[in-house]
């Protein structure tokens, strides 16, 4: 059987750090290994991973970066450092389903860049609902939604995570979607499973003037990356999406989007998220800055 590294990233999360872990090592298929890389954490989670470790034989292996340098880098030290044939991840702040890397690994085809699946979101109220992603996701399928439609993991050969050089450690945000894409094109479309294989824990609360800045660039930083795999349509469709964020910056009004914008350049999969987007963005005047 083949061995799967699983790659969690975490910083100062030390409880919902040891919830992922936890997920992880209580797999129904037992032929992995645990990253774990703390970015720079002031609290102690060398005892969170020996208080595991006593009650797993699943090997979790440690590493921390004594200052900060970000989720890029750091999975993509534990992505190097992985002993498995395969590679998937998790963020600190959620879960796996028991089943997931059994399901995924028998659902793996090589044709495909990577094999994901559909989500539980558990909002802050409690309430539960899920993802319904599209089954095949191809580069363009990406480029006229303008957004990522994958979710936060996919689960590929560490062969495929290094020939394309891994994250990008220039993203400050949007780097899932850069990797994601660049992975469909080398090699193929990606594959999404309908099975709801994880829980994501959300907290749409309060959104830091912080993030959005680096949504934006992010977002920017995809666009030129990217642009000369765009067609013209999808070029809008991209600078629709920068101006939607920067309106959850501004306000609406600074930003100068319109309806008839929405409508007219928004891509099949990205009207609804654009629209509830430009919505938030009246109903929820930005907040004073914060740091």
């Amino acid at each position: 059987m083949p061995t799967v590294s699983i790659y969690i990233t975490t910083k100062n999360r030390p409880q919902l750090l040891e919830r992922a872990i936890l997920s992880v090592v209580r797999q129904s298929y037992q032929d992995i290994e645990v990253l774990v890389v703390d970015d720079g954490s002031d609290c102690d989670n060398q005892s969170i991973i020996d208080r595991v470790q006593q009650q797993t034989n699943v090997p979790v292996r440690y590493f921390r970066n004594e200052v900060s340098k970000g989720a890029c880098y750091s999975r993509n030290l534990a992505i190097d450092a992985a002993k498995g044939q395969f590679v998937t991840g998790l963020d600190d702040d959620d879960e796996f389903v028991v089943n997931r890397i059994e399901v995924l690994l028998k659902s793996y085809d090589n044709k495909y860049a990577f094999v994901a699946a559909n989500d539980n979101l558990i909002l802050v109220n409690g309430k539960i609902t899920h993802t319904q992603r599209l089954r095949l996701i191809k580069a363009d399928t990406l480029l006229d939604a303008g957004e990522n439609l994958i979710g936060n993991q996919v689960f590929t050969e560490k062969a495929r995570w290094q020939a394309i050089g891994g994250f990008d450690v220039q993203f400050p945000a949007f780097q899932d979607f850069d990797t994601f894409y660049r992975l469909i094109r080398q090699f193929g479309p990606g594959l999404i499973i309908p099975d709801r294989l994880q829980n994501i824990y959300r907290n749409d609360t309060v959104i830091k003037i912080t993030t959005l800045k680096n949504q934006l660039k992010g977002l920017s930083s995809f666009y030129k990356k990217h642009k000369a795999d765009m067609n013209s349509r999808q070029r809008k469709r991209f600078i629709l999406r920068y101006r939607l964020i920067k309106a959850k910056l501004l306000g609406a009004k600074g930003s100068k989007v319109s309806m008839l914008d929405i409508v007219f350049c928004s891509g099949l999969h990205s009207l609804k998220a654009n629209l509830i987007m430009y919505i938030k963005s009246y109903l929820k005047p930005p907040k004073p800055a914060l740091q």
